[in-house]
């Protein structure tokens, strides 16, 4: 077993991912080494950044290393590197120059003689603007190219990667991902999200990370490549992914650009150092502009990196208090085609619900603030159980009551107020009502199990968001089909201005498409007392 599992939040975990050189907690970045010119030298790495484990390009290596008739020996050795090193292939190459002069078992070969820790096999990568019959290309040959590999393989002591290609292609995606999931890797890639993410295109990623994730081994850690931008980290850890790599924090300091947590600015736009890394506390904004250029690449290179790294200790501590929804959520709101992306979890709902903890080492309330949070896992679960578990045959009144201030619900005085009323009116009567609340975000929450965790566990931004009241919709189809209810009384209480009329005549609606019955009570305790009387009469004639 390579891989350890410590937590899990939504489909992210934390993790160790053992190799011969040492132990990788997970998520990960691996920043990217050019062999032969690093902007930040290997040793700063190891000795300012504590950095453990690299990633560099073992075609180009093996490249310069022959054309100056230099033997391929340990790669740790050639880059002063005495701890974890990740080898790509050359395939990032093929994407930009559309071919390379190696070939499958060649490149196993050097791996194996360059002694890497983790190696990836050569795969085809599928290009973002690839049409449907370009893509199934890349992905045949990538299997074809996998099992060569894997016939030709020597060396159990490194983690070999099987990358997963496909691009925008969902069925092509997951086909790959079955095919190379079969085979005898102890790891994972998915490739070709650089061009989506220069783009913009984060619900595309988002696509083809979860149908990648979906048929590939759970047991397996997931790299993702061309990764590196803290503004996405989040989601795609969120998604599944462990490990990530990306030269961004080079070529972005190449070009005079300063990554935050949420983008990136031009050195020439910044009048103060937005951050508190050793970089931005030692320079000013005008000290930094005025560094000769190698300088302030440098330096530059340095402080994106920093705030990368601050990116994955901020997710790892997400997973550990079961908050990553949340930093999630925080991210979407700074790019609209990330709040697009977010959106797009909605498809992807029980997906996620699959694989978050429903009991978490911090448990702690959750915060719903707008619709995009209808896709968060508790509130899915929710609704999965109301389906598979709810039955109340015997009840013939569904009252539905707005969500106090007060929780847990049931002990609020104003539900007992009306569950006396209920029971005072009805107690000669044979006739049983299942009281709800009706609210944002969980839909409807029967009060015998409103201390469940988290039904009465959150807090919410009260606003009329019409997209959040479906599901208030979606859970009283899921009460009204699979229960008995010939009526349903909708308590409307003036104090809930965000339970506005809409949602009430949708919900009206609602019943009469099912052929239930719906009376509204908006006067009150003494109006609901008629309405009880007037319906329990109907029901025992019957």
């Amino acid at each position: 077993m390579i891989f350890e599992v410590k937590e899990k939040d939504l489909a992210g975990r934390t993790g160790k991912l053992v190799t011969k050189m040492g132990v990788i907690e997970t998520p990960a970045f691996f920043p990217v080494i050019n062999p032969r010119n690093n902007i930040i030298p290997v040793n700063i790495l190891k000795n300012k950044f504590k950095i453990k484990n690299i990633i560099t390009n073992a075609y180009i290596l093996s490249k310069y290393l022959i054309q100056r008739s230099m033997p391929i020996r340990d790669i740790h050795e050639i880059l002063n590197f005495n701890d974890i090193i990740m080898t790509d292939s050359g395939a990032y190459q093929i994407l930009v120059y559309k071919k390379v002069s190696i070939d499958p078992i060649e490149i196993i070969e050097i791996q194996e003689k360059l002694n890497s820790d983790i190696a990836v096999i050569l795969d085809i990568p599928t290009s973002g603007t690839a049409s449907y019959k370009e893509a199934r290309e890349t992905v045949w040959r990538t299997i074809k190219n996998a099992k060569i590999s894997i016939e030709k393989i020597t060396r159990s002591d490194i983690i070999w990667v099987g990358p997963v290609q496909g691009g925008i292609y969902t069925d092509l995606v997951r086909y790959c991902a079955r095919k190379i999931g079969s085979m005898n890797f102890q790891m994972h890639a998915i490739g070709g999200p650089t061009q989506l993410m220069e783009n913009y295109r984060f619900d595309d990623l988002v696509d083809l990370v979860v149908n990648a994730k979906r048929e590939l081994p759970i047991n397996r850690p997931v790299h993702l490549f061309g990764a590196g931008h803290p503004l996405i980290l989040p989601l795609l850890v969120a998604l599944g992914c462990d490990t990530f790599d990306s030269a961004s924090y080079a070529i972005y300091a190449r070009d005079d650009r300063y990554i935050t947590p949420t983008g990136t600015i031009k050195l020439d736009r910044l009048e103060v150092l937005p951050c508190n890394c050793e970089v931005c506390r030692k320079y000013e904004a005008k000290e930094l502009k005025e560094l000769d250029k190698k300088s302030r690449m440098q330096i530059l290179a340095e402080h994106n990196l920093s705030v990368i790294i601050k990116e994955i200790n901020n997710i790892k501590q997400a997973i550990h208090e079961g908050t990553l929804w949340e930093l999630i959520e925080i991210k979407a709101r700074a790019h609209p085609q990330l709040h697009q992306a977010v959106l797009r979890l909605m498809k992807y709902r029980k997906y996620l619900e699959k694989y978050d903890p429903s009991l978490k080492g911090k448990v702690k309330g959750i915060f719903y603030f707008s619709y995009e949070g209808l896709s968060r896992p508790e509130i899915t679960r929710h609704l999965i159980k109301l389906q598979r578990n709810v039955r109340f045959h015997d009840k013939k009144i569904l009252l539905l009551i707005p969500d106090p201030i007060e929780k847990p619900y049931h002990k609020s005085k104003k539900v007992k107020r009306i569950i006396k009323i209920v029971n005072k009116t009805l107690r000669e009567r044979a006739v049983e009502v299942h009281e709800c609340i009706y609210c944002v975000p969980f839909g409807i929450i029967p009060l015998e199990i409103d201390e469940i965790y988290p039904l009465t566990q959150h807090e919410k931004s009260i606003h009329k968001d019409l997209n959040s009241y479906k599901v208030i919709l979606k859970a009283a189809e899921i009460l009204l089909k699979n229960n008995n209810y010939r009526f349903v009384i909708i308590y409307k209480d003036e104090d809930h201005h965000y339970l506005n009329e809409k949602i009430v005549n949708r919900l009206k609606k609602l019943c009469n498409k099912l052929n239930v019955k719906v009376k509204i009570v908006r006067n009150g305790t003494k109006e609901l007392k008629e309405i009880l009387k007037t319906l329990s009469g109907e029901i025992l004639h019957v």
